[in-house]
């Protein structure tokens, strides 16, 4: 398969997103400011062919939420009209434009689709994610294939089998011959074969074999989901009972055409809620040195069903940021919120400041780690800014608290990786305004030592308790003694929480993770697979101020499992607003 070279990861987020200059603009009518464009003989591949869509506005600073959907048709477009045709006719430039993502119409490389094509679609994976310099469209974590007729049947048997960045397919129509699937692969199946039905059901399985720490004391488990059956009028729905993400859909039309009603229920019920993303290793775009694993299936939360609003709000003319009009934020407020300021109720809520790491974006940060469909579960508002420093998310404190009906006793912090420095840097400057925190993955930052040498500053005896995160494979990257990345901070962070220091070198044996006894030691299982050892040290009065996790076997990358782990930890803290000190009430 042919790859191009993935560009540095800092350097993609300093630039603007724009086409490269190889592709011949086509005499179509898009919305202004969209493109199409016909790209030939990508990568070096002759007779190759795809024709682009991007629309007037995605994203930034990173395209880590742009939607990618490869369309295969049953015939090979005969030009950029036709390919545009066919494109307007299925409904997808209006799906581009609402979502913000791209489509790409591909044709066969010969007269038929066959095994030569997933070079071609390797090759568009590279063009997107880099090309002369140019920004990428895509972060590859929400890429969709919709096939029809022949264009289907090459979904089938052939794309499955090389989809390890594919979150989902869509076929009308179609044959199957391959019946040993290799990934799981949500689908949305139309007019297809029951045997279409079964190699998807089969490919979605639910026995996951769940990576262990290495320990002798721990072996690997199985889990067996069974399969939930939605039957209506116009579709039969599987879903896996122990990882709903994993979705086979069945329509009761008969169409093995593109039909545009179609599309969009897909979309909307299937594509719109499933996403894949690496957790194994360090890498953004299409490399030489691409994992062979499965990607691992996530699902990204239902805002409109469960009636969350998500605000964009931009920082200037806010009186937070003053010249920058990249600074803005996203404000997450939970349909329990809505209702009871409709109502006049008196009802307070938590705020989570939640913070992205560096080139993130504030919504991919806030649904990865899990925040999003937490604070839905849980009633909590979130707001997710873009950049920033203490003395902003201080200000931005404040004005949702002017705007929303905020507990004030329960404000929360957490962020990941940047988003983690984000973290220390509020909760240094302003601990007495937060009951609990939570950087994730911080591999450097002020690690609270500007804290620590104010501490005698405070007329209250000031805790902070503390939620740190880190990652089974991070030590290999981020810190070049092989000791836990929080190790220096852990030190700090006991003594201004009057925990007991640990004494004694550090024993990687009999504690793999921290090199320290801790103590409520427990191992979580998570339906995405990677498992989360969670443990506490305890302050002399007895609460655990000092929360302590780690993943086994992922990299520094974003985890929907942790969220749910963290909250579970910061709920029982609030903070006095008038003596200013930490309450703990153990949750039941």
């Amino acid at each position: 398969m042919n790859k191009k070279k993935a560009m540095n990861f800092l350097a993609l987020s300093a630039m603007a997103v724009f086409l490269p200059t190889v592709a011949v603009q086509a005499e179509v009518a898009t919305v202004e400011g969209a493109s199409f464009s016909q790209v030939t003989d990508v990568d070096g591949i002759e007779g190759s062919c795809f024709y682009l869509y991007v629309p007037s506005h995605m994203e930034s600073p990173f395209p880590m939420i742009t939607p990618v959907i490869y369309v295969y048709g049953d015939q090979p477009y005969e030009s950029e009209e036709a390919a545009w045709d066919a494109l307007t006719a299925a409904g997808l430039d209006v799906i581009a434009e609402e979502e913000q993502g791209a489509i790409i119409m591909v044709n066969p490389v010969g007269d038929e689709w066959g095994e030569e094509d997933i070079d071609v679609y390797e090759a568009i994976m590279s063009y997107i994610s880099y090309v002369d310099g140019t920004v990428p469209l895509t972060y590859h974590s929400l890429q969709y294939a919709i096939g029809e007729g022949s264009g289907a049947t090459f979904i089938n048997n052939y794309l499955t089998e090389n989809c390890q960045r594919l979150a989902a397919v869509m076929t009308f129509g179609g044959e199957i011959g391959t019946p040993y699937p290799l990934y799981a692969l949500p689908a949305y199946i139309v007019s297809g074969s029951q045997e279409a039905v079964d190699y998807y059901i089969n490919a979605n399985d639910g026995t996951v074999v769940l990576p262990t720490s290495g320990r002798v004391d721990q072996v690997a488990e199985k889990i067996k989901g069974e399969w939930v059956t939605e039957d209506t009028e116009e579709k039969t729905t599987y879903t896996l009972s122990s990882n709903d993400v994993k979705k086979v859909i069945v329509s009761k039309a008969e169409s093995e055409t593109l039909d545009a009603d179609l599309i969009a229920d897909c979309w909307s019920s299937l594509f719109r809620y499933t996403t894949r993303a690496c957790l194994t290793s360090n890498f953004w775009q299409m490399s030489s040195d691409q994992n062979p694993d499965e990607f691992t299936l996530l699902k990204r939360p239902n805002y409109e069903e469960a009636g969350m609003e998500v605000v964009r709000v931009d920082g200037i003319g806010n009186g937070i940021w003053e010249d920058d009009e990249k600074n803005y934020w996203y404000e997450f407020v939970p349909a329990a919120v809505q209702e009871a300021m409709e109502s006049g109720s008196d009802e307070t809520f938590p705020l989570l400041m939640c913070f992205h790491g560096g080139g993130d974006h504030p919504i991919y940060e806030a649904e990865s780690v899990g925040w999003a469909q937490l604070c839905i579960d849980n009633d909590i508002i979130m707001v997710s800014p873009n950049g920033g420093g203490a003395e902003q998310f201080n200000a931005l404190m404040d004005y949702m608290i002017d705007k929303y009906p905020v507990d004030t006793s329960r404000i929360y912090a957490a962020g990941f990786s940047g988003g983690a420095r984000s973290t220390l840097a509020l909760s240094n400057a302003y601990p007495e305004r937060l009951a609990a925190v939570a950087p994730q993955s911080c591999v450097a930052g002020p690690f609270y030592t500007d804290l620590m040498a104010n501490i005698g500053n405070y007329d209250y005896d000031l805790d902070l308790p503390i939620c740190v995160v880190g990652q089974g494979l991070e030590t290999e990257s981020t810190n070049h003694n092989g000791e836990y990345v929080w190790y220096d901070a852990i030190q700090i962070i006991c003594d201004i929480d009057e925990i007991p220091q640990y004494e004694g070198e550090l024993d990687y044996t009999q504690n793999p993770y921290w090199g320290f006894e801790v103590a409520g030691e427990v191992r979580h299982s998570v339906q995405y697979g990677f498992a989360i050892w969670q443990g506490f040290k305890y302050d002399e009065n007895g609460i655990p101020m000092l929360g302590l996790m780690h993943t086994e076997a992922t990299t520094h990358t974003h985890y929907p499992g942790y969220a749910p782990l963290i909250w579970n930890w910061m709920k029982q803290f609030t903070r006095d607003t008038e003596t200013l000190e930490v309450v703990y009430t153990p949750a039941e």
